[in-house]
């Protein structure tokens, strides 16, 4: 993968991982009674923060990749793309110009104004917006990882 900040932060996630997992290592398995609430919260953290990591990561790489082809020297051009990412980049960046950024309060429609004009250049100008790729709102499942390839 070429450069990425994406993978960077990812590998650093795993480091602060890999350093709960050593302050676990260092009681007995299992646990004394007394020290099974530290071990759970020591396991608990390391595996919410390597899931949270990996979803980052994937919502962030995707939108590096997708950056690279909304550049005007892009070596696809949007019409080549699969239909799916078309329907996707066109829809979603409408949407999120109409009704504002998913998950953030509401504004008003005057405010919107800017963003709808921007997001129609967009779409005239067959460019892909990539932030029209994340607005999921859940937890990437298996099928949806398996499709990124």
């Amino acid at each position: 993968m070429p450069h990425s900040n994406a993978l960077k932060e990812f590998q650093s996630s795993l480091e602060m991982v890999e350093a709960l997992l050593e302050l676990e290592r260092k009681y007995k398995n299992p646990p004394r009674k007394e020290e099974q609430k530290a071990v759970q919260a020591l396991r608990g953290s390391a595996i919410v923060l390597m899931v949270a990591s990996f979803e980052y990561f994937l919502r962030q790489v995707m939108e590096e990749r997708l950056t690279e082809l909304a550049t005007p020297h892009s070596k696809v051009q949007f019409n080549k793309l699969p239909d799916k990412m078309q329907v996707c980049s066109i829809f979603n960046t409408l949407e999120r110009a109409m009704k504002g950024e998913p998950f953030k309060e509401p504004t008003q429609k005057i405010n919107r104004l800017t963003d709808i004009e921007l997001a129609c250049k967009i779409v005239l100008l067959k460019n892909v917006h990539p932030p029209a790729f994340n607005d999921s709102g859940s937890n990437p499942s298996p099928d949806t990882i398996g499709h990124l390839d």
